[in-house]
């Protein structure tokens, strides 16, 4: 692990900057910088932050190792490409297309997007949606290893990272820091202390970006009263909580309700969604609005900014 505790001469980025950079998930970048492939430094106060320029200069050579690659897996993009406009697959032929060529995958998603034949949400909903689904339904059904439930998920994580740099680029932003606005509005918002499922969360705060709101992760496993703590420091225009599993469903609904209450008081709009929200559960929960797709929050959103 390469730990440099003398001033840097370049720009320094956090994981999860290097990690939209890279088109990866924060977890891929943690081990580049244990194995030594990424430069770090120590911050005042011990964190561990990253050298922009090794950074981009590993971007440049994937981009060219991908470059001189890319004949190789033109067939199999083409294949995806007619699959896709052919409507004949479903979500465990995504599933595998996914742990056969991520980046073969990604970069159709991504001309999408490019080509104006899809929007962000389109895709999260018909896309990444459909995975997220199939794999509750084989882990519930215990036909699902815990190693190919990790393995699905930090793909899925890597795609999305992907199209929040591409949005970015879209946006005209820089390619290290796209600053927000002042006025632009935030939001934010995780899992219950409970839940370890962060994947829909990114789908949030993807939208939420692309919206040009600053969106915050806080992430999962988030005790009630750091929400509720948060909610007061940020004073966020939103706040989303994901449910893709419930625990304890008492427990659950009183900590939402509890979190509801403090953030009316803020003036503040809840948003939740998730499959575990069954319409017993909903009808015991306090909320301003249900999102059971990226295309339905998007239209929420774009209707609430001041």
């Amino acid at each position: 692990m390469s730990l440099n505790p003398i001033a840097p001469e370049s720009p320094l980025l956090s994981s999860r900057e290097a990690a939209d950079l890279l088109c990866v998930s924060t977890s891929t970048v943690k081990r580049m910088c244990d194995d030594g492939v990424l430069k770090t430094h120590r911050t005042a106060g011990g964190h561990r932050r990253i050298d922009a320029k090794t950074v981009k200069d590993l971007r440049r050579r994937t981009t060219l190792e991908t470059e001189s690659s890319r004949n190789m897996f033109s067939e199999f993009e083409s294949e995806i490409v007619s699959a896709i406009q052919g409507g004949v697959f479903n979500a465990d032929q995504r599933i595998a297309w996914l742990l056969t060529d991520s980046r073969a995958y990604t970069r159709v998603l991504c001309r999408k997007i490019q080509s104006g034949n899809a929007s962000l949400t389109k895709l999260l909903d018909c896309e990444i949606g459909p995975i997220l689904t199939r794999v509750g339904e084989l882990w519930s059904r215990k036909r699902m290893a815990v190693f190919e439930e990790h393995l699905i998920t930090n793909k899925v994580f890597d795609v999305i990272s992907a199209l929040k740099a591409l949005v970015a680029e879209l946006k005209g932003g820089s390619e290290i820091e796209r600053p927000v606005g002042a006025l632009s509005p935030i939001a934010l918002g995780g899992t219950q202390a409970y839940e370890s499922h962060g994947v829909a969360c990114a789908m949030v705060e993807l939208v939420f970006s692309a919206c040009d709101w600053e969106a915050k992760n806080l992430g999962v496993l988030l005790p009630e009263s750091d929400l509720r703590a948060a909610v007061r420091t940020f004073n966020p225009s939103m706040v989303w909580l994901s449910y893709t599993v419930l625990g304890n469903v008492e427990r659950a609904v009183t900590e939402n309700n509890q979190v509801y209450e403090t953030m009316k008081d803020c003036g503040t709009k809840l948003i939740i969604g998730g499959q575990a929200l069954t319409a017993d559960v909903r009808s015991q929960m306090r909320f301003d609005f249900l999102a059971t797709s990226m295309r339905e929050l998007e239209s929420y959103i774009q209707t609430q900014r001041s």
